[in-house]
């Protein structure tokens, strides 16, 4: 057992690593609103000049997208959960996987999990399958959406310039090779070992998991074309445009949650969409567009969430 004195010692570090946690917190997301405001005031002219064209057909189309989109995850979902041998109603499914998505404004990406874990428990899944599931679906969600993005920049006729870009692609083969059912299987189970918890067992094929890869990156295109359509409700922009506007929603999807101490990547996803826009846009446009974007899938999110809950 561990005295009175030891608890309190690992009391004071468990309370020391969560202020330099919050520390870290303030200071990227100021970093990030710092940055993005300095953006608009150091080209403020270019608001007031720019063509600006409300559109609410384009609005109306890129919600449409976004729901189709939203309606894809939680039925991929249910699908890896079918594959790991757990039977969960559909319409639960739509239902744990949108109120437990509201976890991620949390600061700390773990209430994501919890919630889904816990609210699939109630109806009889296991919490160690629940919480493989999330693992998995987080690396396919991550491998496709950098896939896609890689795709949309060669497609792209002024494409983004790779220079600008090439990091984010180094997370692309570990990505590739955590899809790979046996290779998930073995590191979920490193874990579980390590919280006392029954390992799991991914019965599967590389068939089937390349399948549900192809059906994330489907979501990205979707959820990406729903971006282009918010843009265009705002200004004149090209279908040209289309594969660069989906490949910067992806790119700045993923920076905001690999950030991962920062709630919902709030400021990081908008900082590298707004630097990824710059590259087509003028700075303060690209900035204003970041912002709005963020509470265009907020109230996405949102909606998704309340109507689940009446079900």
């Amino acid at each position: 057992m561990f005295s009175t004195g030891s608890s309190a010692r690992l009391r004071e570090r468990a309370e020391r690593r969560v202020s330099w946690r919050r520390i870290a917190q303030v200071l990227l997301v100021s970093a990030a609103v710092i940055y993005i405001v300095q953006r608009i005031i150091a080209d403020a002219s270019k608001l007031l000049e720019f063509d600006w064209r409300l559109k609410l057909g384009s609005l109306a189309v890129s919600y449409l997208l976004l729901f189709a989109a939203f309606s894809g995850y939680p039925v991929v979902w249910w699908l890896l959960l079918r594959g790991m041998g757990e039977r969960l109603p559909l319409g639960k499914a739509f239902r744990i996987w949108y109120v437990s998505n509201l976890g991620r404004y949390v600061p700390g990406k773990i209430w994501q999990i919890v919630g889904r874990v816990e609210l699939a428990k109630d109806l009889g899944v296991a919490r160690s399958t629940s919480a493989a599931s999330v693992v998995y679906e987080t690396g396919l969600i991550i491998t496709s959406g950098i896939i896609v993005f890689g795709v949309a920049t060669v497609a792209s006729r002024d494409a983004t310039p790779f220079s600008s870009v090439w990091p984010i692609f180094l997370v692309l083969p570990f990505g590739i090779v955590l899809a790979h059912p046996r290779v998930l299987s073995a590191v979920t189970n490193v874990v579980l070992r390590k919280v006392r918890k029954p390992e799991i067992t991914l019965d599967v094929g590389l068939r089937w998991a390349a399948s549900v890869l192809a059906l994330y990156g489907i979501l990205w295109i979707i959820q990406g074309a729903g971006f282009f359509f918010l843009v265009r409700s705002l200004t004149a922009v090209s279908f040209r445009w289309l594969p660069q506007l989906v490949g910067v929603f992806a790119a700045a999807w993923i920076a905001g949650f690999l950030s991962f101490i920062t709630p919902g990547g709030l400021g990081v996803r908008e900082g590298v969409m707004t630097f990824l826009l710059s590259l087509y846009l003028p700075p303060s446009i690209s900035a204003v567009v970041s912002i709005l974007s963020r509470i265009w899938i907020t109230v996405g999110e949102v909606v998704c969430a309340l109507v689940s809950s009446k079900a």
